[in-house]
């Protein structure tokens, strides 16, 4: 029987061993509660081989047919065989062949983020394409717990101990994770930007695998909830997905030990720590605090239609304005 495009890319991405947000699972969990859809484009060598493809959710909406990252998914774009991972030769006709595939796709915006050592990005931008510079924070492979510790800035390191008291939860479940965020949330007056349907889902569909874990934090005296994280990993490195604070606990240390925690599991699971990054300078100086490197990554823009640009200003202000 032959394989449909989805079953291709399966088998695809699990060989390719690509990243943890462009596994199908994980685009299967981001946007069916929605009720959206994902679809691949997939490159062929002579030999019929996959040798790239790119995986994507398109949107319609006011008759404008949009690509945008589903959400929670930091990294999507075009993956590589690891054939073609330095033949600039064939990844110039993948930019091609992409560049035709976006046409069909009768666009009138595209975005798209790509993974660090991706080459399609440079590429992209020589043929107009708009691309931005985005910095992760990453602890590579932590080897040695202490050792990362000693890394830490003295202000990590005297919050770390500040907070020493602070009692470590692994069984809290996505209901009470969930509805803590959303109560954080309330104290600085703001809602929360996604579904507990998406969240249920993607909780399932990692800690099914064994590729998700919420871990929390509580008062040793009250065993209140201060702190949680909810972090997602691949054979390469972990995620850290989604943290929450409490506002009251801000000053016990409880925002440094939560993230400690985390990289401890990483650390076990002998893979890398992705603090996932930020544009807010203060979050980004936290994270850098950990000892963390900055490592560079790219978005890919494309605008066809300028209405549809316009209609994509006016909603960044808008939530711009919301945030505050």
């Amino acid at each position: 029987m032959e394989l449909d495009n989805k079953e291709i890319y399966r088998q695809f991405a699990e060989q390719e061993q690509l990243p943890l947000f462009m596994q199908p699972w994980w685009l299967d969990a981001v946007t069916a509660p929605d009720g959206k859809q994902w679809d691949v484009l997939l490159a062929y060598n002579r030999q019929g081989e996959a040798e790239a493809a790119m995986p994507y959710m398109l949107r319609q909406r006011m008759g404008f047919r949009y690509v945008l990252m589903p959400q929670q998914t930091q990294i999507g774009g075009v993956g590589l065989s690891g054939k073609i991972k330095n033949d600039s030769h064939a990844q110039e006709n993948i930019v091609k062949w992409l560049i035709e595939q976006l046409g069909k796709l009768r666009l009138d915006y595209y975005y798209q983020q790509y993974s660090v050592d991706s080459p399609i990005p440079a590429l992209l931008a020589a043929r107009g394409f708009t691309t931005r510079e985005r910095v992760t924070y990453r602890i590579e492979r932590p080897a040695n717990i202490d050792a990362v510790v000693r890394s830490f800035s003295y202000n990590k390191r005297r919050q770390l101990k500040k907070a020493a008291s602070l009692v470590v939860d692994f069984d809290l479940t996505p209901q009470e994770f969930y509805a803590f965020h959303s109560d954080c949330l309330k104290e600085k007056h703001q809602t929360i930007r996604y579904s507990w349907e998406l969240f249920k889902n993607i909780y399932q569909y990692s800690t099914a695998r064994n590729q998700g874990q919420v871990i929390a934090l509580r008062s040793d005296t009250d065993s209140r909830l201060v702190a949680a994280a909810f972090v997602v990993w691949d054979e390469q490195q972990m995620y850290y997905l989604i943290p929450v604070l409490l506002s009251s606990a801000g000053r016990s240390g409880a925002g440094t030990r939560i993230a400690f925690e985390c990289i401890k599991l990483a650390q076990k699971k002998g893979i890398a720590f992705d603090f996932e990054g930020s544009n807010i300078p203060s979050v980004a100086n936290h994270y850098r605090q950990f000892g963390s490197t900055p490592v560079k990554y790219y978005s890919v823009e494309k605008k066809t239609n300028p209405l549809f640009s316009l209609l994509l200003y006016c909603n960044r202000v808008k939530e711009k304005w919301q945030r505050k």
